[in-house]
């Protein structure tokens, strides 16, 4: 039986998914042990085995006596991820919590990411927005994306290809993707991104990766930082509904 899961995505994320920009999410759920530093190792644990939404870890199969099983939390192909996001109630309710914002024509809110409205009934709440709210207090029916899996797989952080970086709505600079393969440019300020080879022979990957690796660290530098190559879950998916009103 196919399930449906909450998933937590920024502003500039939904935005992404709305334009058909991004296809791809990383997580670090369920990966708290494997990217603790006694496993941080680079050749230990190993993935041995996938199926479906089960990452088995070990150093063989079968022979390897006490293997590691872990379930993607976020779901299996074909599962859903219904979308929570930032948002705003109107201005005069700004002193209700989320679940006392229902009336009769539902939860009127106002998305952050795009400021698109649904329920919102200015003859009852005026034009004005309140304050932001946060994308966990975003009740199921204030959802307005739903995503189906198309896959899932557990992977190392630095794996990540050219083709997923732009899979995950990632986007550079305009002026500094013309000048992408010269040797003038420069690396993507704050990055923690470290080919270990000189900026002249930098590929299109590096630079494309210079900045996934930046705005990974802006979410999880305390949890799981670029530098340690965490272990993640590589979730592909597909837009399933959208409710535009």
């Amino acid at each position: 039986m196919k399930q449906e899961r909450g998933v937590v995505f920024g502003t500039r994320s939904v935005l992404a998914v709305l334009c058909l920009n991004k296809t791809q999410t990383r997580r670090l759920g369920g990966f708290r042990h494997l990217n603790s530093p006694a496993e941080g190792g680079p050749d230990r644990p190993r993935l041995v085995l996938m199926k479906g939404a089960l990452a088995t870890f070990g150093d063989s199969i079968p022979d390897d006596p006490c293997p590691i099983e872990i379930t993607c939390p976020y779901g299996a192909p074909g599962d859903l991820m219904w979308v929570r996001e930032p948002w705003r109630g109107p201005r005069a309710l700004d002193g209700l919590k989320p679940t006392q914002l229902h009336d009769q024509h539902g939860l009127p809110l106002q998305y952050e990411a795009d400021s698109a409205r649904r329920n919102w009934d200015v003859r009852c709440y005026g034009v004005d927005a309140g304050r932001r709210r946060s994308s966990l207090h975003l009740p199921r029916c204030g959802a307005r994306l739903v995503l189906r899996i198309t896959d899932v797989r557990a992977e190392r952080l630095h794996s990540i290809t050219l083709q997923d970086v732009k899979a995950e709505g990632i986007q550079m600079p305009v002026a500094e993707w013309d000048e992408v393969g010269q040797t003038r440019l420069p690396t993507c300020e704050g990055s923690p991104y470290d080919p270990g080879k000189p900026l002249q022979r930098w590929t299109v990957r590096d630079h494309w990766v210079s900045y996934f690796a930046r705005e990974w660290d802006k979410l999880h530098h305390k949890r799981a930082p670029w530098k340690i190559n965490p272990w993640v879950w590589r979730i592909c998916f597909r837009v399933h509904s959208l409710v535009t009103s």
